[in-house]
């Protein structure tokens, strides 16, 4: 057996973390673990860690972890079945979310080059895998929002085609989330979207 830093808690397919009262601390040993047990590689699918209490040195960590800037292979080399770590309402800011969402992009186009498949990867509860997505009245503040919105970004050309409503109403959305949510929808990440609701979030008019 293979080295873990935080027990047999991830050697599972869907690994439910959320609402733990995670810190800093708990990330860069979650991280750590899913770096160096097999027995985790080899299972895990799917990673929440929704509403804890990890700030940005706790993002980075998993940032690091995704684009291997450490001595082992990348997360996403390491865990081939891995296909979502939802990091949502956490206390990180905008710019560790950003970190963590730009090392998986290069974690996937490392990837490619090694001959892998195209990876899709969710930083966010959904899979994006129905064609009504639903992240209204969720608490999502800014780094949520362009954890979300980056999402679709992440996911192979053409994979996210059946997505025609997505809703993020009642949240705390600004102008941060609303221009990614723009650069999601100025490329084809979701080329046949047809509704759109941001009501009720605090974006300006400019």
């Amino acid at each position: 057996r293979t080295m873990s830093l935080c027990g047999e808690a991830l050697d599972a397919p869907h690994v439910d973390l959320s609402k733990q009262e995670l810190g800093d601390a708990d990330a860069v040993l979650i991280a750590g673990s899913m770096q160096l047990r097999a027995e985790c590689q080899e299972q895990i699918e799917t990673l929440n860690l929704n509403d804890n209490k990890m700030g940005n040195s706790g993002a980075d960590a998993f940032a690091d972890a995704f684009a291997n800037s450490g001595s082992t292979l990348p997360l996403l080399t390491l865990c081939p079945k891995l296909r979502s770590v939802s990091l949502l309402r956490n206390a990180f800011d905008h710019a560790s979310a950003q970190l963590v969402a730009d090392a998986v992009a290069t974690g996937i186009k490392e990837e490619e080059k090694r001959g892998g498949v195209q990876r899709s990867v969710s930083l966010c509860t959904s899979l994006f895998d129905g064609a009504w997505v639903d992240f209204s009245a969720q608490e999502l503040r800014e780094p949520d929002a362009l954890l979300v919105c980056t999402s679709p970004l992440l996911h192979a050309p053409k994979s996210l085609a059946h997505v025609r409503d997505l809703y993020l109403n009642n949240n705390a959305i600004g102008d941060i989330g609303a221009s990614m949510l723009a650069r999601c929808l100025g490329g084809a990440s979701l080329p046949q979207l047809r509704t759109l609701s941001l009501r009720n979030n605090v974006i300006g008019n400019e």
